[in-house]
């Protein structure tokens, strides 16, 4: 079924989203043949040969934010986050990924200013910055074993004979002019600044035909920073100086044991607040007077429970896409298992998280949190629109085409007699706004008993709340009853699990998938399928896979 006016991806299966093979083609023609099930078929890659790896050109990669905030915490023990300042970084889907080659003016002195100010706190522990005693084996060899040590970790490989010895003079340029310390602040000003820090550089090995294997060092770094959001650690560094990371098996060894590393909860967090798109959550304000309750602690708490709670299912608890969907319990502190009307948890971490068991009437896993239900709601009421929205791009990878520059998006007035389903009627009178607010408007209706700061009710102002949806272009079609139920129909869908799955692999690799990724993508499916959609299998699987291990040499 194809939305005269969307994109051709609200067929059905993510394979037809623009970006995943059809390069966003509007045509109106349903060219996938259907299985039984009703999911269509994956295209195959062209020829259809999965034997050989393949891939397309893939951009260069500048750090993001937070890998940046991780990197110079792990390199340098500094925890004041300072790229949390810098400009906003570039969205691939739902995911922050800096894929452009190009920097503007005011990234360029921030990253300049960021590096002076790391230099200038590093230095004034010296003994915890260098690997070696300057009054004991001399300055210049002290010098050229702490590049040797930091170039390695800051540039995430070892230096090149010609970068050591221009690190060498840097350092000499430094000491000439003031003492042995301002040589080691001058050197660590630079390699921050350097594109071998900022930028994720990928040449691969030498080889014949258009895909090549990536070198274990960029292998370990595409591996630290995906399931750790930041620089690889000794073991990754020891392993890509033996030779090691060049088969799966090797691979997915490593995947293993950093899930079971507490850094990967970095990861996960990082994954679930932007899937969730609750980045901005504390950012947000809402009508005082109707929502008293709001507050930036009770925003925070939201976001950290966001965080958390997928962390603790898939470290925790069965790692299973249908817990994250479907759970009975959360991760809360005191304030917002109060405001579920919950029981405090019993064990804490050290910030008073821990499990809060909820009522399964009211919530039922990640599309029941609060922070998600706020952050896609107006300031005075709910917006079946955005969340509508959130769960047919994010949940079934079925994205939508941007609103007309025209459109009037200002949400109907309150009507203390009248059902949001009945004030967004209106959205569906204007034959173009209703080609797809039909796709949307249904699914949001179900969440109808979250208000705006997604607090439980029964009522919307002096009426019932009617949170009867409906879901249509998919392979779980039909009317549902409020967001468990809901929840229940998504746990039970196809296209669900393999959409999870895209939004892991577009994580991984900060970028969407093309035509040519579609063998990989099918093999990292069907191991998580397989697992019962376990995601630590998923997430191994994708460290494994072709999309990780390969790169398409650059067209001459």
């Amino acid at each position: 079924m194809l939305v005269p006016g969307c994109y051709s991806g609200l067929g059905g299966d993510p394979d037809d989203a623009p970006g995943a093979g059809d390069a966003g083609d509007d045509d109106d023609d349903d060219d996938d043949d259907d299985d039984d099930d009703g999911v269509p078929n994956d295209p195959r890659a062209p020829g259809g040969d999965c034997s050989k790896p393949e891939g397309p050109e893939l951009p260069l990669r500048r750090m993001t934010r937070s890998q940046y905030n991780n990197t110079v915490a792990e390199l340098l023990g500094d925890t004041t986050a300072p790229a949390t300042s810098f400009a906003q970084d570039e969205q691939i889907g739902a995911f922050a990924s800096n894929a452009i080659a190009t920097v503007s003016v005011l990234a360029v002195e921030q990253y300049m200013d960021a590096a002076e100010t790391l230099a200038n706190t590093a230095v004034e522990d010296l003994d915890a910055l260098l690997p070696c005693t300057p009054d004991t084996m001399g300055e210049d060899a002290c010098a050229s074993e702490f590049i040797a040590d930091f170039g390695l970790r800051a540039y995430r490989r070892p230096l090149t004979a010609a970068e050591l010895g221009r690190a060498q003079a840097v350092f000499e340029t430094g000491r000439d002019g003031g003492e042995f310390a301002d040589g080691i602040r001058l050197v660590v000003q630079a390699m921050l600044q350097s594109p071998n820090f900022l930028y994720h550089f990928e040449y691969g090995v030498d080889g014949d035909g258009p895909m090549v294997a990536l070198q274990p060092y960029e292998i370990a770094n595409r591996l630290s920073y995906f399931i750790w959001g930041s620089m690889p650690d000794g073991t990754l560094f020891a392993a890509a100086d033996s030779g090691e990371l060049q088969t799966r098996e090797e691979i997915e060894e490593q995947a293993y044991r950093m899930l079971a590393d507490e850094r990967a909860e970095v990861a996960f967090g990082s994954f679930h607040r932007q899937w969730l798109g609750v980045s901005e959550l504390e950012a947000i304000e809402k009508d005082n007077e109707m929502f008293p309750q709001w507050s930036t602690a009770l925003a925070h708490a939201m976001t950290t429970e966001a965080e958390r709670f997928g962390s603790h299912v898939i470290r925790n608890d069965d790692g299973r896409l249908e817990t994250l969907l479907t759970a009975d319990y959360t991760i809360a502190n005191a304030e917002l298992a109060a405001f579920y009307g919950a029981e405090p948890p019993t064990e804490t971490d050290e910030d008073g998280f821990g499990v809060v068991e909820l009522d399964p009437t009211q919530r039922s896993g990640l599309l029941t949190q609060a922070g998600w239900l706020a952050e896609h709601a107006h300031a005075n009421q709910t917006s079946p629109v955005h969340r509508g929205i959130l769960v047919r791009e994010q949940m079934f990878c079925q994205p939508l085409p941007q609103p007309p520059d025209n459109v009037d998006d200002t949400p109907p007035a309150l009507d203390p007699d009248a059902t949001a389903k009945e004030r967004f009627e209106q959205l569906l009178e204007d034959a173009t706004c209703a080609a797809c607010h039909v796709q949307i408007n249904p699914i949001g209706f179900g969440f109808e008993n979250y208000d705006a700061i997604g607090n439980f009710r029964d009522m919307d102002g002096n009426v019932a709340v009617d949170a009867v949806g409906e879901l249509t272009s998919t392979d779980v079609d039909g009317e549902f009853d409020g967001a468990t139920e809901l929840a229940a129909k998504l746990v039970q869908s196809e296209i669900v699990a393999k959409c999870v799955s895209r939004q892991w692999s577009r994580f991984a690799t900060g970028r969407i998938e093309q035509q040519e990724d579609i063998c990989a993508l099918d093999d990292i499916y069907e191991r998580f399928e397989e697992s019962d959609h376990n995601i630590q299998e998923l997430i191994v699987g994708i460290a494994g896979s072709d999309m990780m291990r390969f790169i398409r040499k650059p067209e001459q």
